[in-house]
């Protein structure tokens, strides 16, 4: 199902862009920055949700033709829940942080930005979470290529006969 990624990796731009001017809000009072992550948290938050419905039809797709693969994409299937909720309450924070912006000292301002920050760390955190379980379905599940490069789990290339790089390969490096 080719909607998963698609949304995913516009999900993923749209949530780290916006968790860089949710910090730098923390720093520079501009109620445009302020603004800017607002908006970027609620594509985000928007494409993550699509990402989330795409990614129920591939993981039924994939089940179907892996079975043994069911408790990753369970395991997956979870973690991108757990990435739409933090953004969206992300996105409540960093939208609730424009209402008090006239004064720009006012320490509830400053708790919400701050808010906002801490939230989108935590959103940064659960993205490299989740991609890594996708990543882990497709690559280790499916390919059979594990992070070594290995075709066998905890091996490096240089272990298998046959999976050498080319020597040519070395010389340019």
């Amino acid at each position: 199902n080719p909607l998963h990624p698609a949304f995913i990796h516009f999900a993923i731009t749209f949530l780290v862009i916006a968790s860089i001017t949710a910090i730098a809000s923390c720093f520079y009072f501009r109620k445009g920055l302020i603004l800017a992550t607002a908006i970027l948290f609620l594509i985000g938050s928007t494409t993550t949700y699509l990402a989330t419905i795409g990614g129920q039809k591939a993981g039924i797709q994939i089940i179907a033709i892996h079975p043994e693969v069911k408790a990753d994409v369970g395991k997956h299937e979870v973690q991108g829940y757990k990435l739409l909720l933090a953004s969206i309450i992300t996105t409540a924070f960093a939208f609730l942080t424009l209402y008090p912006y006239p004064n720009i000292n006012n320490k509830l301002n400053k708790v919400l930005r701050l808010t906002t920050a801490l939230s989108s760390c935590f959103v940064i955190f659960l993205l490299f979470v989740t991609g890594e379980s996708g990543a882990k379905i497709i690559y280790e599940d499916i390919i059979g290529i594990y992070p070594t490069g290995s075709t066998e789990p905890n091996k490096a290339i240089k272990d298998h006969p046959g999976h050498e790089k080319p020597a040519e390969y070395s010389a340019t490096l």
